[in-house]
């Protein structure tokens, strides 16, 4: 007897850096993301999203490499919808490391890999529910600089 198990996973992202010295950026990261599991026709749903403050540091490798060490801080808010146990809404402080590689094509354009921890801490006072969470993440996308850059 096997359990049939569907999840959907969907993630967006936008940041804003502001570069304060040379290969030092400092900015604002506002995420949203939202996940769909199906479990035997049991369907859980949960949305939520994280913003706060961020910090780059870009290391010269060659021509157009940088290596990045970078941290986060956040509100996080996550509403989970279960259809036997009802809707609940958490919220909370997260927080995040990250390491990774950036090719910068033309000092307006490049794109990059980064992974890192990431952690936090949500609770609903309601409930009396309070969720530690811990995960690895990989990132992958585009940058584009519009003012001073690296």
């Amino acid at each position: 007897m096997g359990l049939e198990l569907k999840t959907t996973k969907f993630n967006l992202g936008l940041r804003s850096d502001n570069y304060v010295i040379n290969n030092l950026a400092v900015g604002l990261a506002i995420s949203f993301n939202s996940q769909s599991t199906d479990i035997d026709g049991d369907d859980t749903r949960s949305s939520g999203f994280l913003k706060g403050p961020q910090v780059d540091y870009f290391i010269p490798m060659a021509d157009e490499y940088y290596f990045s060490i970078g941290a986060r801080l956040g509100y996080n808010s996550l509403k989970e919808d279960d259809e036997s146990n009802g809707e609940v809404t958490l919220s909370g402080i997260g927080y995040g490391l990250r390491a990774g590689i950036h090719y910068i094509v033309n000092k307006k354009i490049g794109a990059f890999r980064t992974i890192g921890p990431d952690f936090g801490n949500l609770t609903e006072k309601e409930n009396e529910i309070d969720v530690a969470w811990s995960e690895l993440e990989t990132q992958v996308g585009l940058k584009f600089f519009f003012l001073k850059q690296l």
